[in-house]
């Protein structure tokens, strides 16, 4: 079928056996990359590995009250409202509502901003459009006349890590943040 003969293409070098193992040696393991010095990593993910270790968060014990536990242990303000919804506030971040979602094995991560009064609708969807363009990890949206909402969701389908729970507060609230404060050109927001 094909006229070519693809040894030709090759030269000799390249197929001996010896140039084979030169290429296919491993030059890291993973034991090297776990035992390397504590200052070549970031700081927050240390922080975060210090407070939540490796500690391993099973499907079935996902609820509202271990995740504020959890999210207490990380130094972070945790409160419920009358309702039972868990809120919790990093140092520098929005307050943000935490809730579980047994059907579907997910935790939704959201946080919420007024706009002032008189915003024109408009200009309420080109601020969630220009959020939207710019940042992949949430999802931003206006709902309802007076509110713009941006939300996260997190399989705990199998467990998770509570270092990967933690961490993904901690970049959700981070990223928020920094996409109104972007974005908000046209003064929208409160």
């Amino acid at each position: 079928m094909f006229g070519l003969n693809w040894m030709k293409l090759w030269p000799w070098s390249q197929r001996s056996p010896e140039a084979a193992a030169v290429d296919t040696r491993v030059v890291a393991s993973v034991s090297a990359a776990v035992s390397a010095p504590a200052r070549e990593r970031p700081a927050a993910l240390l922080s975060t590995l210090a407070l939540a270790g490796n500690e391993y968060l099973a499907e079935e014990d996902i609820d509202r009250a271990t995740l504020g536990d959890l999210f207490s242990r990380a130094f972070m303000r945790v409160s419920y409202d009358k309702d039972g919804d868990l809120w919790a506030q990093d140092s520098d971040a929005p307050r943000v509502m935490i809730t579980v979602d047994l059907v579907r094995r997910m935790i939704r991560i959201a946080a919420a901003w007024r706009f002032k009064q008189g915003t024109d609708p408009d200009a309420q969807q080109r601020l969630a459009a220009r959020t939207n363009a710019a940042f992949m990890m949430a999802r931003f949206r206006a709902v309802e006349p007076e509110l713009f909402l941006a939300e996260y969701f997190l399989s705990y389908e199998k467990g998770l890590l509570a270092a990967q729970l933690v961490h993904s507060l901690k970049l959700f609230g981070r990223i928020a943040q920094s996409a109104v404060r972007e974005h908000d050109g046209e003064d929208a927001l409160q």
